[in-house]
């Protein structure tokens, strides 16, 4: 009657693969091509765009994903604040810095002067407090730099949501 959470072991570092992936992989193909990225997330070719990216993500981390497959990635195209904005939900984390979710938010229309809008590209990450307890992390990636903005939502889709609105004011 009542099931019970299967106990995930914590690793002690995160996962190649599932790093690369969220911080870098899905980062980099949309900040490349914004509009060609936003398009294929929402359109029939999505799973094949996801797996594509799977992929590269393997091929940079030189390393198999462990404990995850391109089918626990989910992709959500929304609005956030107005613009159009992608959430990602990642397999399950297992260690500090693993992704719960990221998300891509278009910031303009493109023009003839700049063809590739920009991206504001957020992160939910796992995190613990320190007496070792779950947290989550709300953070950001910019051109130069992660910017760690501290406490995160609950990991889920909608909070994620609100805390992105919140920070983009």
């Amino acid at each position: 009657m009542f099931s019970k959470a299967k106990k995930v072991k914590r690793l002690s570092q995160p996962r190649a693969h599932h790093y690369v992936f969220a911080h870098h992989v899905v980062r980099q193909v949309c900040a490349g091509d914004s509009l060609q990225f936003f398009s294929l997330v929402a359109s029939a070719e999505q799973r094949r765009f996801l797996e594509w990216m799977w992929k590269e993500a393997e091929r940079h981390a030189k390393e198999a994903p462990q404990g995850a497959t391109v089918d626990d990635v989910k992709v959500a195209p929304c609005r956030i604040k107005g613009r159009p904005s992608v959430v990602v939900t990642m397999p399950t984390t297992v260690a500090m810095a693993e992704a719960h979710m990221v998300a891509a938010v278009l910031m303009d229309e493109p023009t003839e002067s700049a063809p590739n809008p920009p991206i504001r590209y957020f992160t939910l990450e796992d995190g613990e407090n320190m007496d070792g307890s779950a947290r989550t992390v709300f953070c950001e990636w910019t051109e130069e730099k992660h910017a760690n903005y501290g406490d995160g939502p609950q990991a889920s889709a909608p909070a994620f949501i609100e805390a992105i609105e919140r920070h983009l004011r």
